[in-house]
């Protein structure tokens, strides 16, 4: 369960509770028909509300906050370790993500185009509304699928971790260093929204596209190996639709 539906699911409780003790002290009974009463204090105003439907959906939900501002944390991923993004989104389904961070070697740049396929919504009552009156709002978390490519830039360092663990005799392969690298990125996620709250998970793979860009950075003798020219990344946003 994701962060936010684990506070959906208290709000509800809480609200729940209210319903069951009504504000006035006089709980709601049956009349001599069977009928279920509710004190009028507690009834909907459907005069102000107009019987209109305040039902939302994901798709007017992302309409209305095409905006986000978020923070990120990531390993190997295109805003580095940490950094942040704003992303904006003229429909639901397409959107631009711009962003910097900080990496192991420097500052890291990052631009993609975002695409969503936006899935059903976990409802919650709004407070102060009864159950079964016209103005019961599923107001909440919604959910989207995305696929997000794009290219970043920034100072890196391959290191060829896999072969100094693995490699056993002689001299062990030799660092290569880029004042700036650039990828390719490519990756999937998920992307939820409770009102202005904004949640996102992402995993993903890039690919270098200056490979001969380096420099081997030769100390003791190691040997030169052929450079890196992919890594798999994952990270998590947190930020706010304004």
């Amino acid at each position: 369960m994701s962060l936010i539906a684990l506070l959906l699911s208290l709000s509800n409780v809480s609200g729940a509770l209210a319903l069951s003790t009504p504000s006035n002290g006089v709980p709601p009974g049956n009349d001599s028909t069977g009928a279920l009463v509710v004190p009028a204090s507690e009834a909907p105003d459907l005069e102000s509300a107009g019987g209109a439907d305040t039902t939302t959906t994901p798709r007017n939900e992302f309409a209305a906050r095409p905006l986000t501002i978020e923070s990120r944390l990531g390993v190997g991923a295109p805003t580095g370790f940490f950094g942040g993004a704003i992303s904006y989104s003229p429909i639901p389904a397409l959107g631009l993500d711009c962003g910097l961070g900080k990496s192991n070697y420097g500052l890291q740049l990052a631009c993609g185009l975002r695409a969503r396929l936006l899935l059903g919504s976990l409802g919650a009552l709004t407070p102060g509304f009864t159950p079964g009156s016209p103005t019961l709002s599923p107001r909440g978390l919604h959910r989207a699928l995305t696929l997000t490519s794009g290219v970043s830039s920034g100072p890196y360092v391959d290191d060829h971790v896999l072969e100094k663990f693995t490699w056993v005799d002689g001299p062990g392969p030799a660092s290569r260093s880029y004042p700036r690298a650039y990828w390719w990125n490519t990756d999937i996620g998920v992307e939820e929204r409770y009102e202005s709250l904004v949640l996102r998970f992402f995993l993903g793979a890039a690919l270098l596209t200056n490979p001969s860009a380096g420099t081997d950075l030769v100390t003791h003798g190691e040997r030169i190996e052929r450079p890196s020219t992919s890594l798999f990344y994952f990270g998590f946003g947190l930020g706010l639709a304004p």
